[in-house]
């Protein structure tokens, strides 16, 4: 396996520090949510798949972290400033 979702784990953390600015609790912040918002998703999906498919092959998660990430940077007010 070469890793490459952990690999864009990693740039995704950058981009949210980066849009977040210099405070550490507001990137750990977003980073905690777009992981929380990826997970949901791929959870949701996954059981989707496996009541109507019933065994299932498993899934990269980089997708969906991607979308985690994307709705983090777009949610950020919302997240950040209650």
């Amino acid at each position: 396996l070469g890793f490459g979702d952990v690999k864009a784990a990693a740039i995704f953390g950058l981009v949210l520090g980066w849009t977040a600015g210099a405070d550490f609790r507001q990137v750990l912040t977003l980073v905690i949510w777009s992981i929380l918002i990826a997970f949901t998703i791929s959870a949701v999906l996954g059981l989707v798949l496996w009541v109507t498919r019933g065994r299932s092959r498993s899934y990269p998660i980089g997708p969906f972290l991607v979308f985690g990430t994307m709705a983090a940077i777009f949610f950020r007010s919302p997240i950040l400033f209650g």
